[in-house]
């Protein structure tokens, strides 16, 4: 194997005996002198170009298969030229087809075959558009080039059938071969490294030197050892030195990227030579060529649209989708959730459910996120078996998850449960479950927002109850229902005090006396589902609204019901609303039939309301408070509840 300098010394003296070649093309000298270079040098130059690439190829193991058979196809041609000098040169009418023609068409496959194989190796990673330019260049060239080759192909017309076929073959492989390059090039985009460039450097000379060698044996102005042997033997050289020029070949995502302006030039450059045709006769191949390319062109642009559609439907699925489970997002949630609800009936409800974890927070901070994020995505994988039940499933972000699925309070149960339990895992010593909180569209609320709210305010009920302590369930319920409306927090803590001493009047037993307290802090947890302009209005509300906080005893029922804990509340808080006449909501009870426990509360919240008007001071206003209370509520606690104030 060759060193750098060997090599380097020996390509230069190659060089320089081309030189010597060309300066006696122009300065023929004696009969021995010319025999001396185009015997001597001609083929020693060629021989030597077919053994640079073979020993390249022994040698080397990259891109070996193609530089052994661009080795075997110099070697090939050289044979072939051989031939006619040992055994064709003196003959006085060269026959056609000779075993010599056999020899240096034979080099075309082989050279073929090299040129693919080093595409593939430079283009393996190209896309369809980019090959698809990549035909279209080659046909556009093959095109010009059997348009510029019509002179000799029409000279090979002469002779016998055989004759003018072998003299056509010469022509047509290099317009192949021309096209193989040009296809080469463009999937490489016109950048190719030392190795290609002078590669495609030599096979264009080489074509080219048939092709004038064509036109001056049609001419009958061919001589040995002029330009043309000299242009046949730069073409060998030049290949040779290619297959010793080695480059990595580099695949980034850019180098793939096509030339957004070859289909135009190609479509545009094909569409002339179709032009020109009309007006002088260019043969058929070159305007057939031409109409491929542009046809090649049209199946391009279909490409290019597909992929963009393609590329549309990935960019609107990514912004649709989870990237760290696959689940659908919060907007495909929200496109969907207003889709479905339009068309829910009461006869067809939709139910909404969101999902909230209890101990991921705790598994993240002692695995660490990436166990987390498996964790997420094991759960995800777990949701997703749902949606063969007709569900719907989500992922909102961090750990929260929703669920959308046609079905009523009954008919959602088994599927809630199914996703409690997808969401739950026992991991590492650590538990990790899932709270949820369910609305139903249009029985619960008609709108989306509404539907969310008090899916939302269950959803915290259920937390509440996974982390409040025992002895205070109700406190993470009431912490919310002050933050939404921190004005009234001092009124609900009077009237608690007030119901207390209430309860224990009347005669209530202790835990009885509890649930009265805490059911009067909690009476107007409906409000939390009801939009802040109808929770605190500062106008006259229309009756679509009022008919909305009416249902504000019912949406409590359920918030406190969904709270094990607090379940005894829930009649409470459902009936403190009622009046002792029977125009109360939502059930119109009037009298004793209203639940003592619920009078009580709606007496106690009335007197602490009409203190807080006052500042919390004792005065006239009460009493007329306490006739009001007992006009609408209950007279006989009112007035008890007057006396309890006022001492």
């Amino acid at each position: 194997m060759l060193n750098a300098r060997a090599r380097h010394t020996f390509e230069a003296a190659l060089g320089a005996a081309w030189i010597a070649f060309v300066i006696h093309a122009f300065v023929p000298g004696g009969a021995w002198v010319d025999g001396f270079f185009t015997n001597g040098v001609y083929y020693g130059l060629i021989i030597a170009a077919s053994v640079g690439c073979l020993l390249r190829a022994v040698t080397h193991r990259h891109d070996r298969m193609a530089w052994g058979a661009i080795g075997l196809g110099l070697a090939v041609w050289t044979v072939g030229d051989l031939y006619y000098l040992l055994r064709l040169q003196d003959l006085a009418v060269t026959p056609v087809p000779s075993l010599a023609d056999v020899f240096y068409l034979a080099y075309l496959p082989f050279i073929y075959v090299g040129v693919v194989l080093l595409m593939k190796e430079r283009v393996g990673g190209a896309t369809k558009a980019l090959w698809l330019d990549g035909i279209t260049a080659a046909l556009t060239v093959a095109a010009i080039a059997c348009s510029l080759l019509l002179t000799p192909l029409r000279a090979a017309g002469e002779g016998s059938a055989l004759a003018v076929a072998t003299n056509l073959s010469y022509p047509l492989g290099d317009v192949v071969l021309l096209a193989l390059l040009t296809a080469l090039a463009a999937a490489q985009r016109f950048r190719l490294d030392r190795a290609s460039l002078i590669l495609v450097g030599g096979l264009v000379a080489a074509a080219a030197a048939d092709a004038l060698y064509l036109v001056q044996d049609a001419n009958g102005t061919y001589t040995e050892g002029g330009m043309t042997d000299a242009l046949w033997a730069a073409s060998l050289l030049l290949i040779g030195a290619a297959a010793w020029r080695d480059t990595p070949v580099e695949r980034s995502a850019s180098a793939w990227r096509p030339i957004a302006a070859l289909p135009l030039m190609c479509a545009t450059t094909a569409t002339l030579l179709l032009y020109l045709a009309t007006l002088h006769p260019l043969g058929t191949l070159g305007p057939a060529l031409a109409g491929a390319a542009i046809l090649t062109v049209l199946v391009r642009l279909a490409v290019t649209l597909r992929e963009n559609r393609r590329l549309l439907e990935t960019a609107s699925g990514a912004a649709l989708t989870d990237s760290l489970t696959g689940l659908q997002n919060r907007r495909a949630l929200m496109r969907d959730l207003d889709s479905l609800a339009a068309a829910a009936t009461e006869q067809d409800p939709l139910a909404l459910v969101l999902f909230d974890l209890n101990g991921f927070k705790s598994y993240n901070d002692r695995f660490g996120h990436p166990a987390g994020d498996a964790l997420l995505q094991r759960l995800g994988t777990r949701l997703r078996g749902l949606e063969g039940s007709g569900a719907h499933v989500y992922r909102l972000g961090g750990d929260e998850f929703s669920l959308l699925t046609r079905a009523d309070a009954s008919g959602a149960a088994s599927l809630i449960d199914r996703a409690v339990r997808a969401l739950s895992e026992d991991a590492g010593g650590f538990t990790v479950s899932a709270s949820f909180g369910a609305a139903f569209i249009p029985e619960d609320a008609t709108a989306v927002p509404e539907a969310l709210r008090l899916a939302d305010v269950r959803l915290y009920s259920r937390k509440a109850t996974f982390h409040a302590d025992h002895d205070h369930p109700h406190q993470e319920l009431l912490r919310v229902l002050n933050a939404r409306d921190p004005s009234s927090a001092a009124t609900r803590e009077l009237a608690a005090e007030i119901a207390a001493s209430l309860a224990d009047a009347v005669g209530l037993e202790p835990h009885q006396q509890q649930e009265v307290v805490r059911a009067t802090l909690l009476r107007d947890v409906g409000t939390l589902a009801l939009p802040d302009d109808v929770a605190r209005p500062t106008r006259l509300l229309t009756e679509a609204e009022l008919q909305l906080v009416q249902q504000n005893p019912l949406i409590g029922e359920r918030i406190v019901s969904a709270m094990p804990a607090l379940r005894p509340l829930a009649p409470i808080v459902r009936s403190s609303y009622e009046r002792w006449d029977g125009t109360g909501f939502p059930d119109h009870l009037a009298g004793s039939r209203i639940p003592l426990a619920a009078r009580i509360v709606a007496v106690s919240t009335a007197h602490a309301r009409a203190l807080a008007e006052t500042g919390g001071t004792v005065g006239d206003s009460v009493p007329i408070a306490a006739r009001q209370v007992g006009s609408e509520l209950d007279p006989e606690l009112a007035a008890l509840s007057y006396t309890l104030v006022t001492t």
